[in-house]
């Protein structure tokens, strides 16, 4: 009896208050776990997708929507994104914007209305509009990202004006990124990308590069990317360490205690001490 008493004996004050704050703790770890990315820093990130009609081939069971919806859904709510979708047109689909329940319905509605049945792929468009919409609605106190994915070169049906579009692209429009400090992640879709393009941008704008020769292995890719996000920024760098400056007191007056001194000081410092 004495024993079943004990048992049954409520938990005093503080130990209920212990247990409570225990459960409390559990549970918003839990939440944050499943936000997707607990404690990492806000970011604006725009999509830059290709509808070329290339992608059907490429990708016949639509594995870049899978993909890219398991990558969105991985966010927090301070993380904003917007997407264009490209072809032979731009489409500024979704505008970049916090993830709430009304955005994120939109990706997922502009995601199931991909087709890839675009004639052309034009590329260097979809990406400048993606700079111009962070250079303008940015929060620009956040890092800004674009992740880019395509399956081909430059293609606008003229031979001249991809030549012409294809520099602008690495050129121009990869300055233009670098910078606004606007980094971007590259994905060279299959062996027939413009793997030189896609690096070089993703190189000069401090970005990252990657290959999915397969439509298999996008999803890898994106969490790849996704892990990539995740991490801290760097600290910034210390500053360099200052120049001594050395005496320059009139030789002749010199002791030899002083003499001897500049000299070690001199050759510290890299300097022909001869003239000492």
């Amino acid at each position: 009896m004495n024993r079943s008493r004990r048992v049954n004996q409520p938990l005093s004050r503080t130990a209920g208050h212990a247990v409570r704050h225990a459960l409390r703790a559990v549970m918003l770890l839990v939440l944050l776990m499943a936000s997707g990315l607990a404690g990492a820093e806000p970011l604006d990130v725009m999509l830059v997708l290709d509808n070329s009609g290339s992608m059907r081939k490429n990708d016949p069971e639509f594995l870049l929507k899978r993909a890219v919806a398991r990558f969105v859904s991985g966010f927090a709510d301070d993380v904003h994104v917007g997407m264009v979708i490209f072809d032979q047109d731009v489409d500024y689909a979704v505008p970049l914007g916090a993830l709430d329940v009304d955005s994120r319905a939109a990706i997922q509605k502009t995601l199931d209305a991909i087709d890839y049945r675009g004639q052309f792929t034009d590329s260097p468009a979809g990406i400048e509009r993606a700079i111009y919409e962070l250079k303008a609605e940015g929060r620009g106190d956040v890092p800004s990202v674009i992740v880019f994915m395509t399956d081909g070169i430059v293609d606008t049906g003229n031979a001249d004006a991809d030549t012409q579009k294809t520099k602008w692209l690495r050129e121009d429009l990869g300055a233009d990124a670098a910078d606004n400090e606007i980094r971007i992640f590259g994905i060279a879709f299959t062996d027939n990308a413009d793997f030189l393009t896609i690096q070089s941008l993703s190189s000069k704008t401090q970005g990252e590069y990657y290959r999915a020769p397969t439509p298999d292995k996008l999803a890898t890719v994106f969490g790849q990317i996704q892990e990539e996000l995740e991490k801290p920024p760097a600290p910034p760098e210390p500053p360099p360490a200052p120049v001594r400056t050395l005496p320059t007191p009139c030789l002749d007056q010199l002791t030899d205690a002083e003499r001897e001194e500049m000299i070690a000081v001199a050759t510290a410092e890299g300097v022909n001490a001869e003239k000492f």
